[in-house]
């Protein structure tokens, strides 16, 4: 039976159609993939407040400038600007790296973004405007996203949980010195103790010397020439130790009602000529810091460290008044 020319032609438009598919699905998802769709809308308006919420627990950082506070809950303090503004750019940055569903009925549980787990974001920005997102569960490809523009749930960059975690203490500052103090910068140091004080000058990495020594309020200053020098080790310790230095609490100087010299001091001087320096206060057995200069921690506020971080900070150098006596 001799086929008919339409019957001839239809398999071959049918695999022509195919071929035609499977090139425009092809086509359209090299589009698609091409194109970057943002976790948050993009604005050039800056962030001027963040709001958190998570476990229960409600957060409000505003921006005054460069620096970032914690306005919710009271009272106002400090906040870790770096990381916070950390977190705002990379939420604006971020990407959506797929869909996983668009149904706007999915369930929450599944993806971590039900209300006990999930990290709920909101951007506010110089312009009024605001964005939103809910961050879910962490997988080994990124980290599920839903809420703000989009219905259902996306996966973007893993990191987002980095930047912003479920921890309130993540985002207050606690940092008596700033973080970038570079030990390896410091040109001068002096330590004043009940009784004792000492400044001492870099001379290389593996000289310091004294250039002013008291052993008690009583005693005279010892000479340049005959005082002690320390061991460079111990002072890079106690370098170390201020670099490191964080506290446990952030209060207000005021509620603590400290309006007095401190009970001891360490100061530090960079090759830059800039100054930094800790105050150390006893009050009711407990210690509490506060730091002065350019990116400390504001002078209003104190934090309170714990008696190691204090040992940390003046014990090694003890070593100067033992010599000296001997």
């Amino acid at each position: 039976m001799r086929m008919s020319l339409r019957d001839s032609v239809r398999p071959i438009a049918a695999a022509s159609a195919l071929i035609l598919l499977i090139i425009g699905t092809i086509v359209g998802l090299r589009r698609d993939s091409s194109v970057a769709v943002p976790v948050v809308s993009s604005s050039p308006a800056e962030a001027v407040a963040l709001e958190l919420a998570f476990d229960g627990h409600r957060m409000r950082l505003e921006r005054e400038h460069e620096r970032w506070w914690v306005s919710e809950p009271e009272p106002r303090r400090p906040a870790r600007s770096d990381r916070v503004a950390a977190a705002v750019a990379g939420l604006e940055r971020a990407e959506v790296l797929r869909t996983v569903t668009r149904e706007p009925a999915f369930e929450p549980n599944r993806y971590g973004l039900d209300a006990e787990r999930r990290i709920e974001v909101e951007i506010e920005r110089e312009d009024g405007s605001r964005v939103s997102v809910m961050l879910g569960s962490r997988t080994e490809t990124g980290v599920y996203v839903g809420g703000g523009q989009f219905d259902g749930v996306r996966l973007a960059d893993g990191r987002l949980r980095d930047l912003f975690p479920a921890e309130r203490e993540f985002y207050i500052e606690r940092r008596v010195f700033p973080g970038d103090l570079e030990p390896g910068r410091i040109r001068e140091l002096t330590v004043e103790s009940p009784g004792e004080r000492y400044r001492l000058q870099y001379e290389s990495f593996d000289s310091w010397r004294a250039r002013e020594y008291v052993r008690n309020a009583e005693a005279e200053r010892t000479e340049p020439s005959s005082a002690p020098d320390p061991s460079a080790g111990e002072v890079r310790a106690v370098l170390a130790a201020l670099d490191r230095a964080t506290g446990e609490e952030v209060r207000p100087r005021a509620e603590l009602e400290i309006n007095r010299e401190p009970d001891a001091r360490v100061a530090v001087r960079t090759d830059r000529g800039d100054r930094h320096e800790l105050a150390l206060y006893v009050v009711a057995d407990e210690f509490w810091a506060s730091g002065y200069g350019e990116r400390s921690l504001e002078a209003d506020y104190l934090v309170r460290v714990t008696a190691n971080e204090v040992a940390r900070l003046l014990r090694p150098l003890a070593d100067l008044s033992r010599s000296a006596s001997e």
